[in-house]
């Protein structure tokens, strides 16, 4: 991760258990916290029920009014129809007060000659009035997945992470 000088990054630290990969750090600036952020990488094996409490625990011990959650859930919320474990999710997230940033595919690809879309990768924001927080789809194909971004304004200064699933591999960087 790369921070600019004024920007302090605290230390990012996997949050769980062996089932899925994560990253939480907080970024402050003059010692005043401005956002927390969970990067997830939860992969198709890692039990939904599971994921939820885990998420949820983590949530009710992290109760920073700014807060990002990103990455590869593999959850479609394309897909929500007739999927529980997906509303089961949504759901739960929605109720700690997130709201989902991402509502486009995020991943397409061409199978038997059409084109299939998913949204497997999200940013979950819950924000207070003092910041703002963006969040955004770049359609450009690093990998098999879209790259997702978030952009955090505090007193016009701008913050800007990326993220982008590469075999597993999360890639995240932090500018101004």
């Amino acid at each position: 991760m790369l921070c600019k000088k004024q920007i302090q990054c605290g230390n990012g630290r996997n949050r769980f258990k062996k089932e899925f990969e994560s990253l939480f750090l907080k970024i402050s600036e003059n010692n005043k916290n401005i956002v927390a952020i969970l990067i997830v990488y939860r992969p198709p094996k890692c039990k939904i029920r599971y994921f939820i409490d885990e998420l949820e625990n983590f949530s009710d011990k992290n109760s920073d009014k700014n807060m990002i959650i990103l990455g590869n859930i593999n959850l479609d919320l394309l897909k929500i129809q007739g999927c529980e474990n997906t509303k089961d999710f949504l759901n739960s997230v929605i109720s700690q007060g997130f709201v989902s940033a991402i509502n486009i595919p995020t991943r397409g690809e061409v199978f038997k000659g059409k084109l299939v879309q998913s949204n497997l990768d999200h940013i979950f924001i819950r924000q207070n009035k003092q910041t703002e927080i963006y969040a955004g789809v770049v359609t450009c194909k690093i990998s098999d997945h879209y790259l997702v971004i978030a952009a955090i304004s505090r007193e016009h200064k701008k913050m800007i992470f990326l993220q982008s699933q590469t075999n597993g591999l999360m890639l995240f960087t932090v500018t101004c």
